[in-house]
């Protein structure tokens, strides 16, 4: 390896990709302050002053470059001790595929000769990582409005629901007065027959007698009506629950793919740009992963769970577009199978499971088919 070359020694193409990957925007504001009067820029604006003035040698360029050296120092060791192209290129893959970006990118940028292999892969990586990242994220972002959308329709339904249940509450209280009657009228009516049966009846009490049977099958037909209320007041509640459950799970959704987006704005998922070593990442190094079923919006982001940690991921469709008898050759071939039990055919689930049973191969049965729900068996089963 050569010497450790100074930010304003760097090739100035390279200039901007380093201050993009290794300093936060937050770590940018802080630097660049020390040295002007640059409270109220914009982030982009932030990140064209010290790109600039890390052109040639200044005293906000050196101050750049001792944060970088200080923050990412054990990552330059690493490098320095490494002799050949190809173990560096083995050092930068491993990394790379662990989410472990800005410091062996900053470590082997300042110390590799220009125009050299290994750089030019480590530049391309980082390049083409940061044009899927915006494309993932504008997706996400779209995906979160129409989730937020679908939230907000249900709030509005949980509403209409609770205003439902408080009118059918009241003809509940109503139709508790209606029984009250009804058995009051049922009382007279037993009193009236006992009465009859002991004295003749004449004009004026069958007249009577009449008048209370008109009003009894009146309240009988309340008390039908009683009984319909109240089991409509039922599937009411039941839908409300219902609602709420939905609610619950479409928000977790939200808030799951949230976590996927940078707290900076930055072109990048934190998981994937973030050196803290508390970060989730998952044992999948070398495995491959069979996801059969599921909603085609969410593959993408379980894809993503998978081989940002060095994994393998395989998808079926569980019969939609692809033949079921693909399933019997892919599964000789993965180490584990995953299906969502509420997003799959019957036929995909039972050859799935019969075949699994077989062969004694490991499979996961998703409650249901959310990227929460695949993560959290990952992390039960591969977590590090």
């Amino acid at each position: 390896m050569t010497a450790r070359k100074k930010i304003w020694e760097l090739e100035q193409s390279l200039i901007c990709p380093v201050i993009g990957t290794c300093l936060t925007v937050a770590d940018t504001r802080k630097i660049i302050k020390r040295f002007g009067n640059f409270n109220n820029v914009t982030d982009y604006e932030a990140h064209t002053i010290a790109v600039s003035h890390c052109r040639e040698e200044n005293s906000l360029s050196r101050a750049i470059d001792r944060t970088l050296e200080a923050t990412f120092s054990r990552h330059g060791k690493e490098v320095e001790k490494i002799d050949s192209e190809e173990e560096l290129k083995d050092y930068w893959r491993k990394n790379f595929l662990n989410g472990s970006i800005a410091g062996p990118f900053w470590a082997i940028i300042s110390r590799t000769e220009p125009h050299s292999n290994i750089l030019s892969i480590v530049y391309g990586d980082v390049h083409m990582l940061s044009h899927r990242a915006v494309a993932e994220i504008s997706e996400l972002r779209s995906r979160i409005e129409a989730l937020s959308n679908t939230v907000e329709n249900l709030k509005d339904d949980k509403l209409r629901y609770r205003k439902i249940i408080r009118e059918s509450n009241l003809e509940v209280i109503e139709a508790r007065k209606i029984s009250s009657r009804i058995l009051h009228l049922e009382g007279e009516l037993k009193k009236y027959k006992e009465h009859s049966h002991q004295n003749r009846p004449h004009q004026d009490s069958g007249l009577a007698f009449r008048e209370l049977c008109r009003v009894i099958d009146i309240t009988r037909a309340e008390k039908q009506k009683q009984k319909e209320t109240a089991s409509k007041l039922e599937d009411q509640k039941e839908e409300n629950r219902r609602l709420k459950k939905q609610i619950k799970f479409l928000q977790g959704e939200i808030n799951l793919i949230k976590s996927f987006t940078t707290e900076t704005g930055k072109a990048d998922k934190a998981r994937l740009t973030c050196t803290n070593s508390s970060c989730p990442s998952y044992n999948v190094q070398g495995r491959t992963i069979l996801y059969v079923g599921g909603r085609p919006s969410v593959i993408s982001h379980c894809r993503e769970v998978i081989e940002s940690c060095g994994g393998k991921f395989i998808h079926h469709d569980g019969g939609i577009d692809e033949s079921i008898g693909k399933i019997p050759n892919i599964i000789d071939n993965v180490d584990s199978v995953f299906f969502p039990v509420d997003c799959i055919s019957h036929n995909a689930s039972s050859s799935v499971k019969r075949l699994c049973k077989k062969i004694h191969k490991p499979v996961v049965f998703l409650k249901n088919s959310s990227v929460s729900a695949f993560t959290k068996e990952i992390e039960k089963i591969f977590g590090s």
